[in-house]
């Protein structure tokens, strides 16, 4: 099939590395015009393992092509499936922009051939879909124009897996026409994952309550964290020991500085008010929003604390700025709250990160970044280990102690508690983990 992806973020890149990669021939379209000159030059503006491989290679076979969005008709004309991958921020007030969403639809009104199928892989509020597809039919009624609603489950850092390996694919709504077209579509995956196909409202709702889902595991095994530092108990056998019952499974139960990135922060605000709106208070997700920016905000008392009380004037290095490991993407990170917190009070910050330095430094001031590691380390009086990536996880301590500047002792933070505590003591830092009762000892 000829597919348009409009949207050359790490969700609409993926979409088209993978369907080139199971036979289809893709368009990517962004509206940002330097975007797509990198992508025609092999140059991927996003990490996301294995993507730029499977991308480049396809561009280079003519399998995918990158196009900015003024040459939109020319790709939709020729289209049988556009994907819209496009950006719905939460507006000040808590409502989504649509603005991105209604204009990609102007343009597959005017230039859409007339049996395009025009899948809508963005998160939007319920009954979004329904409604474009009626001011589709009231604007042209000629065209046969289909609008679907397929939500995404992909992982910032594993999207080209998660699309290769789904757990599930929905799809609305539930006609035999859009079943024709998307069991075309994903001929490839039948067999292999569970296909939904139900109604829009019902699909749209799945997108939502997933994510509100996962984020409430998150903040809970959080606050769970918090009462474990005051009662002794050891977070990390906790949610072992949680995570054996099928019921509740492993996944999301690791105690950490907050959630980040834009899903969980964006669509957790968005479905608060859409809920509110209808007069039924999702009052367990709201709880979940707030639970999380105080996270956030207090998680630089555990470095304080851990500092004897005070970060002035003391060097403290930052092992991680990407709101997760696998990505170079800081929005919402925890890391660069935790980074503006200490500063507040006084701390001077050395700060790396394999993937994500340039991102951050866009929105950090003031900020000693390091390419090596290991120079991070040079004159630091704490260590904070705020993104786990394997490369912190499996670092030669050795050679990080010889980085120091001398050899007092000094606190090291692990924010998720990925180290082995007495391997870090053993190197000559005091190691501090959360939920294990070693920072409440110091209040």
């Amino acid at each position: 099939m000829n597919v348009s992806v409009i949207g050359a973020g790490y969700v609409g890149l993926a979409i088209t590395a993978c369907l080139a990669d199971v036979g289809h021939t893709l368009i990517c379209l962004d509206k940002d015009k330097n975007k797509i000159r990198q992508l025609q030059k092999d140059q991927c503006p996003v990490h996301e393992e294995g993507l730029s491989e499977i991308l480049f290679q396809h561009q280079s076979t003519g399998k995918i092509r990158f196009m900015s969005d003024d040459r939109m008709k020319e790709s939709l004309e020729n289209s049988d499936v556009v994907f819209l991958c496009v950006n719905t921020p939460v507006n000040t007030n808590g409502s989504t922009n649509l603005d991105e969403v209604h204009s990609v639809f102007d343009a597959i009104s005017l230039y859409a051939n007339r049996w395009t199928t025009a899948v809508i892989k963005t998160t939007v509020p319920i009954g979004t879909t329904e409604r474009i597809q009626q001011r589709l039919r009231k604007a042209n009624p000629d065209k046969e124009i289909q609008v679907l609603f397929n939500p995404e489950f992909l992982r910032e850092g594993s999207a080209v897996n998660d699309f290769m390996n789904p757990s599930r694919i929905v799809v609305a709504p539930d006609t035999p026409a859009t079943k024709y077209t998307m069991d075309s579509l994903y001929a490839h995956f039948i067999g292999k994952c569970p296909m939904l196909y139900c109604d829009l409202q019902s699909a749209e709702m799945i997108k939502y309550a997933s994510n509100a889902f996962l984020a409430t595991k998150i903040a809970f095994i959080n606050e769970i964290s918090d009462l474990c530092e005051q009662t002794g108990a050891n977070i990390k056998t906790v949610s072992q020991g949680m995570g054996m019952d099928e019921r509740i499974g492993d996944q999301h139960l690791k105690a950490g500085p907050g959630f980040g990135g834009v899903c969980f922060p964006q669509d957790t605000v968005a479905f608060t008010r859409t809920a509110r709106s209808k007069g039924s208070p999702l009052r367990i997700v709201e709880t979940v929003v707030e639970t999380n920016k105080t996270r956030k905000k207090n998680i630089a008392n555990y470095v304080v604390n851990a500092c004897a009380g005070s970060v002035k004037d003391k060097a403290i290095t930052v092992l991680g700025l990407a709101f997760k490991a696998g990505t170079d993407d800081v929005r919402n990170s925890a890391s660069l709250s935790l980074i503006k917190a200490l500063q507040e009070q006084g701390a001077i910050i050395n700060a790396h990160d394999p993937m994500a330095i340039q991102n951050a430094g866009k929105v950090l001031s003031d900020v000693r970044f390091f390419e090596n590691v290991y120079r991070a380390f040079a004159d630091a009086q704490a260590i904070v280990v705020a993104t786990p990536w394997e490369e912190y996880i499996t670092m030669d301590l050795d050679l990080a102690t010889q980085s120091l500047s001398d050899n007092s002792v000094r606190p090291f933070v692990d924010l998720h508690n990925v180290f082995d505590a007495d391997l870090v003591r053993s190197h000559g830092f005091n190691y501090f983990g959360i939920g294990n009762g070693g920072l409440s000892k110091l209040h």
